[in-house]
């Protein structure tokens, strides 16, 4: 029987759990808008869709569970009624930029994923990241495109309209957004479509290193020293190497 030694460095994370949870920042510089994301800027637009778009290279083709993500919003209103309707999903495309006609957010919903759903969603004033933990974790894949879809409805303000100003990068057709009176149907265009809203997004890489460590487990071996800061050595034994 052969023994092979190798050593791992700078690979604290593949031994320990705790710290292979990953946030990824999108706020490059733009401004402050009320037409991006939650897109309420008259009181008869009370539904609210907006798509945004994240390429796999600004995602650092990091294959994972992506299980929140958070919007930062502007010191302005709020929303307290406990009626909100929020809906997020999440899908894989090779679409490079967003389209903005007016079937687009219903078009894409084809093949998306519900990712958080609340029917009582309450946003308030403060400005900061405001957080959606996800009910479902979404799966990404590292290679494709990343398309965003929001849907918002809030019922308690339809007679005085409601006024929600976000941060957002500039970034030609990566994000459009839309009002409408109703929830099946657009009858208003596309704004925003350069104003994607700055997002962060919480990915869990723990699928993706448990590939080496289920690897590992094919053999015998020792690691050392244990517990380590930096680096470690790895000796694995097995009969294949006799």
């Amino acid at each position: 029987m052969k023994k092979i030694i190798t050593t791992i460095v700078f690979l604290f994370f593949v031994f320990n759990t705790f710290a292979q949870t990953t946030t990824l920042t999108f706020n490059s510089s733009g401004g402050i808008t009320n037409s991006t994301l939650i897109l309420t800027t008259v009181t008869s637009g009370w539904h609210s869709f907006h798509i945004s778009l994240f390429t796999a290279t600004e995602l650092n083709n990091l294959k994972g569970n992506i299980e929140e993500i958070r919007w930062y919003k502007y010191a302005d209103a709020a929303y307290t009624s406990n009626d909100a309707i929020l809906r997020i999903y999440f899908k894989h495309t090779t679409k490079s930029i967003v389209p903005s006609d007016n079937n687009a957010y219903f078009n894409e919903l084809s093949g998306a994923t519900l990712v958080y759903q609340n029917l009582g969603q309450n946003i308030d004033q403060a400005e900061g990241w405001k957080s959606f933990p996800f009910s479902t974790n979404f799966s990404y894949n590292g290679t494709d495109n990343l398309m965003i879809l929001v849907y918002f409805y809030y019922p308690s303000s339809l007679s005085t309209g409601l006024h929600f100003n976000w941060r957002y990068s500039t970034i030609s057709s990566q994000s459009s957004s839309w009002s409408s009176d109703n929830a099946s149907s657009i009858t208003l265009s596309a704004t925003g479509t350069d104003y994607r809203p700055w997002t962060q997004m919480v990915i869990d890489t723990t699928a993706t290193v448990g590939v080496l460590e289920q690897k590992l487990s094919e053999y015998n071996y020792e690691i050392y020293p244990n517990p380590f800061t930096n680096s470690a050595t790895i000796e694995i034994y097995n009969s294949q190497f006799s």
